[in-house]
């Protein structure tokens, strides 16, 4: 048995559909990348959103958000990220299938949801609560398999202007989670580009953004406009297998 899962990121909604970041309007690349989701040869099993999901906070853009992903009629989890209203968010994903919400369990897989939110601020940070949290589930369930998703990346990505806004306390992270070889994945958006790194028994991977990526390895802020809006598959295996690929639109919309 195995679990299909697809992780999407940093949406940006609007409540106005033709709303845009950086010149590019954010709805079309989404509407396109969830027609592709939907034509996949396998229904998802679970979507997970991790954070950026509406960029003008409006209630409109997370109602139009919700509306689009509950038409999958499968589990889909969110969390917010540095252009989130939290608790709209919450309000609006207060019912399944479309939830925001701090752990859930499919098949022999946990998945452990961190809002990793700084209000006012563009960095993130675990925080003691969530890390006491993370710890204490993997003690309690050291045989079972999981998933921890963030918003805000836990380790450098190359790009120094990026890496001075990820998980302030990313190295606390990192260090409990190299404690437990339960964890199997840590899963982020934030960067809008793609990262694939094994770190002991965990594969850590960023997805790029359903609408505008941002230029690997670059000091400043620059847009990469070598391919469009992206999504990624991750197969989950019962032994605590990890398989992942990654899919894009071949040009941005």
């Amino acid at each position: 048995m195995k679990l299909h899962v697809i992780h999407i990121t940093d949406t940006h909604l609007f409540a106005d559909e033709n709303g845009q970041i950086y010149g590019y309007a954010t709805e079309p690349g989404f509407r396109a990348v969830l027609e592709r989701i939907r034509q996949s040869v396998r229904r998802p099993d679970l979507i997970i959103a991790s954070g950026d999901l509406v960029h003008d906070e409006s209630l409109e853009g997370y109602r139009k958000w919700r509306n689009a992903l509950a038409g999958f009629k499968v589990p889909v989890l969110g969390i917010p990220g540095n252009h989130d209203n939290a608790a709209v968010m919450q309000e609006v994903m207060a019912a399944e299938p479309v939830c925001f919400r701090a752990s859930y369990d499919l098949g022999n897989w946990r998945f452990l949801l961190c809002n990793t939110q700084m209000p006012g601020q563009v960095k993130g940070r675990v925080g003691a609560a969530q890390l006491a949290m993370i710890d204490h589930a993997l003690q309690a369930e050291p045989e079972a398999n999981f998933v921890i998703v963030l918003h805000h990346h836990p380790v450098p990505v190359g790009c120094r202007w990026l890496d001075e806004i990820g998980v302030e306390d990313g190295a606390a992270f990192c260090e409990l989670i190299g404690h437990h070889a339960a964890v199997k994945a840590v899963v982020w958006g934030h960067v809008h580009q793609p990262w694939d790194e094994q770190r002991g028994a965990a594969r850590f991977l960023a997805t790029p953004s359903t609408c505008i990526q941002f230029l690997p390895r670059s000091d400043a802020f620059a847009l990469d406009t070598s391919y469009g809006p992206a999504w990624r598959e991750i197969t989950l295996f019962n032994d605590g297998r990890v398989a992942t690929r990654l899919h894009c639109l071949q040009a941005p919309l």
